[in-house]
């Protein structure tokens, strides 16, 4: 384990998740055009169950 991952007790999930949020206004539209399916609201109700589920997890 590294120092940089000491430091941040982020979930690497949470990591994949974020840089995927962050890419996506690049992405959604080609993606949407290509496949007929939106990914927009799926990766974004995947961001806010992290949101969510995040403070709980460190309370507990």
């Amino acid at each position: 384990m590294s120092l940089a991952e000491e430091k941040t007790d982020s979930r690497p999930y949470e990591k994949t998740l974020l840089a995927t949020v962050w890419l996506l206004p690049l992405l959604a539209r080609s993606m949407g055009s290509l496949t007929l399916l939106h990914i927009t609201p799926v990766i974004l109700a995947f961001m806010l169950a992290v949101l969510v589920r995040r403070p709980s997890a460190t309370v507990a």
